[in-house]
């Protein structure tokens, strides 16, 4: 059954999501996504040190992590599936469209920490963790640096 709403308007659920990475696209089911902005930030305090007179605030970071249950027709295509995410190289472009929440639509650079669990009940999960950039001489505008 579709989701019905009523009093308030809420984000519910997670929309079909498009991830490609070197060309080959995933096929999987999205079951968590966590994302996240970070900042370095340096305070200057005043010259008497009893009050912060300024903020500089510089090298942003937008970083998504998600979960997503490798899928396809069969088992074998499956793990066919499973093994694409295992072949991707550090650093990697992630591409990911059709994510229904525009900020996390774009190219990522694929970030260390994610992994493949299994377990003895219940479908296999990859976990990714994937990072864009701040634009230099834009502002709000983030993207993956070019692996070179």
């Amino acid at each position: 059954m579709a989701e019905i709403q009523h009093g308030t308007g809420n984000v519910y659920g997670i929309a079909a999501v498009t991830i490609t990475v070197a060309g080959a696209q995933m096929n999987g089911n999205i079951s968590n996504q966590k994302w996240s902005e970070d900042f370095k930030r340096d305070e200057m305090p005043a010259q008497t040190g009893d009050r912060i007179e300024g903020v500089i605030s510089y090298q942003r970071v937008r970083t998504l992590e998600f979960d997503f249950a490798p899928k396809s027709t069969t088992r074998a295509l499956a793990i066919a599936e499973a093994k694409k995410f295992l072949s991707w190289t550090p650093n990697a472009v992630v591409t990911i469209a059709a994510s229904g929440n525009t900020p996390l639509n774009g190219t990522f650079n694929l970030k260390s920490g994610g992994g493949f669990t299994r377990t003895k009940e219940g479908v296999a999960v990859c976990s990714v963790k994937v990072a864009q950039y701040e634009v230099a001489g834009t502002a709000n505008t983030f993207a993956s640096l070019a692996v070179i």
